[in-house]
């Protein structure tokens, strides 16, 4: 495992059960966070400063090396960083192959209100751009 991140090697640890369970809209309301997955998404995460609540990830998945110095940081702020392997990763994930990060979320930071005052003085809409979507269920939940 990585040196400096907790780690989690159980698929039965409870933080798994919690993660796993933001996969239903039920889940998501009752802890009151979403996942996101993937180093891209984790990428933009920190460039629009979100501040993840919980990051898992697997140091030996493929693109993640980048994202060492951020998680890093994110843990030294207080974000519970752990360091998983790709059991725990498949276990978290919903993909058919695992990307080999996840992070929660708080829904509170993707409030309408927050995201205004951050846009504030600027005239772009806010944009979603759907790629390579495989399941037509997920631009539903997406929108």
């Amino acid at each position: 495992m990585t040196a400096g991140f907790t780690a989690i090697t159980s698929t039965h640890n409870p933080l798994i059960a919690a993660v796993r369970a933001l996969h239903t809209p039920k889940g998501r309301t009752a802890a009151q966070l979403c996942l996101f997955e993937g180093p891209h998404l984790i990428q933009e995460m920190a460039r629009a400063h979100l501040r993840p609540a919980t990051v898992l990830f697997d140091p030996d998945a493929p693109g993640v090396a980048p994202l060492i110095s951020t998680l890093t940081d994110w843990a030294s702020d207080g974000v519970e960083v752990f360091a998983t392997n790709a059991a725990v990763m498949e276990r978290v994930t919903e993909t058919h192959t695992t990307q080999g990060i996840v992070a929660t979320l708080p829904l509170r930071e993707l409030a309408a209100d927050r995201l205004r005052t951050q846009r504030r003085g600027r005239n772009r809409p806010l944009v979603v751009i759907l790629d390579a979507i495989s399941d037509p269920v997920n631009v539903g939940t997406i929108l």
